[in-house]
């Protein structure tokens, strides 16, 4: 169990990362990738890399449908009080301008899902 913990703060110990993390901590709803990439106003192979990572920690978990890629929160008992913890630590002000983006785009949704690609080009959605 030492092992995991280790895993999961060695994962947490990137900005970039953290900078996903929080857009899930403080969203809900699962958000495709290009949505990720254009509200961090980052390279989507840097999102991307970042989301692989995350859900290679098992703190997100990923579904597809058609060509748009979808991570959630992977809530489980191991780390529900962990999430609730960087909640609190890592509070909605701190990434605000990205969680405007994040608004903003997610507006462009039609019927709850992602229709448009990314901004920063295509074949953005296979993080």
């Amino acid at each position: 169990m030492l092992e995991r913990w280790a895993e999961i703060f060695h994962v947490l110990g990137n900005r970039d990362r953290l900078l996903v993390l929080s857009l899930f901590l403080h969203h809900k709803d699962c958000l495709c990738a290009c949505e990720v990439v254009d509200a961090l106003d980052l390279p989507q192979y840097q999102v991307a890399k970042s989301l692989h990572t995350l859900k290679k920690a098992k703190l997100l978990e990923s579904s597809r449908d058609g060509r748009w890629a979808y991570y959630c929160l992977r809530w489980t008992d191991e780390i529900g009080e962990l999430i609730e913890f960087l909640r609190v630590v890592i509070p909605r002000e701190t990434c605000q301008d990205e969680l405007t983006r994040l608004k903003t785009r997610l507006a462009m949704r039609q019927n709850g899902r992602c229709v448009v690609g990314s901004r920063f080009g295509a074949d953005e959605n296979d993080g």
